[in-house]
């Protein structure tokens, strides 16, 4: 058995799914590899390692995995990107705004510790950072936080919990240097309470010093209770910061007080963006994504073109990401992978947000895998909403009379 016997797109997904399931430590340790390097294949947003998944999709497929003897790298990369998977490497960003993942994903993929706030890669140009409000407020700092009058700007607590933090340390010279390292700071938020593996984290997006003002500092104290200088960053997002040259972009305070829309690329589809993290699992998020996918495809056949829409909202309320927009004739789809009723209504609540933030009227549709009952099909043309459905090879559309 090789890895070219590999033809199986469903062993691929099945062994991802144990992965999931496991972790990637037992995953690893079951079948006898390490950690990856420099191949990934890429899934509904996440990386997993390219050689230790072929190895237990042959398993899937054949009832005997394949044992830790052949070559990875770009071989396994051809059979997995024959299989109409993606291949990619840690210097591609594969975690979106809202994303929920732990430490030691983010470590394993980019490198970088696990333990501290402040978290340099040696080997992928990012240094990460890790606010946790709950943590400050233990060490009698509190300043983390979006500023309240430009939503462009994140205030972010330097390193050092004894006497006065100082910029030659290893986490704050990171961040104070990053611009002349060309590294990304890429922002993660802890949730709150602990959890089997550690605490939860959601990715707030990249950001880069302010050249102008890049820090001040602050009285608070340390963990004998004596007052001292900390550090407080000034951080710009790049992700909720309007583009360069962009005409709305007429000044970061200006910024702050609206809402900004820009149009970004569908092929970022694998994985649904919002200010909070979604609350659907994984089995509904990849459902959602190949729902999407196809029905994409579908709209290019017809000559459409495709986007979607990111609205940073005013004042750091965060960001909002559509799925599928249909340029070609103003329409908007909300994408969700089952007929439930309380699948609908979310898609009614969503709709509603995101059509009053469009700068002109838009048509606006529920993308679903099947028909709903009547009485949803109602409640949405009830709001000028309209219904399509179908499995990838036939589609219908529901619209108000």
């Amino acid at each position: 058995m090789q890895i070219s016997d590999l033809t199986e797109p469903q062993a691929v997904l099945d062994a991802i799914s144990e992965y999931d399931e496991i972790g990637p430590e037992a995953f690893h340790s079951k079948y006898g590899f390490g950690p990856a390097i420099s191949y990934f294949v890429q899934v509904d947003g996440k990386l997993y390692d390219s050689k230790a998944i072929t190895a237990a999709a042959i398993g899937f497929q054949y009832g005997r995995p394949l044992q830790n003897d052949f070559k990875g790298g770009e071989p396994v990369a051809r059979v997995l990107r024959r299989l109409g998977f993606r291949i990619t490497g840690p210097g591609h960003w594969h975690y979106r705004i809202g994303e929920v993942t732990r430490r030691s994903e983010i470590s394993q993929i980019y490198g970088g510790g696990t333990q501290g706030g402040i978290e340099p890669s040696a080997r992928t140009p990012n240094v990460f950072l890790f606010t946790d409000p709950s943590a400050g407020a233990q060490h009698g700092y509190n300043f983390d936080g979006w500023d309240g009058d430009n939503s462009a700007v994140f205030h972010y607590t330097g390193e050092g919990q004894s006497g006065d933090q100082n910029i030659e340390s290893r986490g704050n010279f990171a961040i104070f240097n990053q611009t002349d390292a060309g590294r990304a700071l890429r922002l993660f938020a802890s949730e709150q309470g602990r959890r089997s593996g550690g605490k939860l984290q959601t990715y707030v997006g990249a950001f880069r010093i302010d050249s102008d003002r890049p820090f001040r500092l602050e009285d608070a104290p340390d963990n004998s209770g004596a007052m001292r200088k900390v550090i407080v960053f000034r951080l710009i997002s790049d992700d909720a910061a309007p583009n360069a040259g962009d005409p709305r972009a007429e000044s970061p305070e200006k910024s702050a007080q609206q809402t900004v829309m820009e149009i970004i690329d569908p092929e970022r589809n694998d994985v649904y963006e919002y200010e909070t993290s979604p609350a659907t699992g994984k089995l509904a998020r990849r459902q959602e994504a190949r729902l999407v996918r196809s029905f994409e495809d579908h709209l290019r056949q017809e000559g459409h073109e495709v986007s979607r829409r990111k609205f940073t909202l005013p004042r750091g309320q965060g960001v909002l990401i559509t799925d599928t927009f249909d340029e070609t004739v103003s329409v908007l789809y909300e994408a969700k992978s089952d007929i439930k009723r309380s699948t609908i209504r979310l898609a009614l609540g969503q709709i509603l947000d995101y059509r009053r933030l469009f700068d002109s009227a838009v048509g606006a549709r529920v993308l679903l895998p099947s028909m709903p009952s009547d009485d949803l099909i109602e409640l949405l043309h009830d709001y000028d909403i309209g219904v399509t459905f179908g499995d990838g090879e036939a589609w219908e559309t529901l619209d108000p009379a």
